[in-house]
């Protein structure tokens, strides 16, 4: 399927990889970014989650 969508500068661009991700997952994400603990997990697609490596 092509799409195009504007980015932020409303350049159309074609995306080529799309992401399912919870948004719960994100929002963890977001937290791990900011308390600097991000690399001890790993996204598992399987069950949608984060886990601890």
């Amino acid at each position: 399927m092509k799409l195009k969508l504007p980015d932020r500068f409303n350049i159309p661009v074609q995306p080529r990889e799309w992401f399912l991700v919870p948004l719960e997952v994100i929002e963890e994400v977001v937290e791990k970014i900011q308390d600097g603990t991000l690399e001890q997990f790993q996204y598992e697609p399987e069950t949608a989650s984060l886990r601890q490596v």
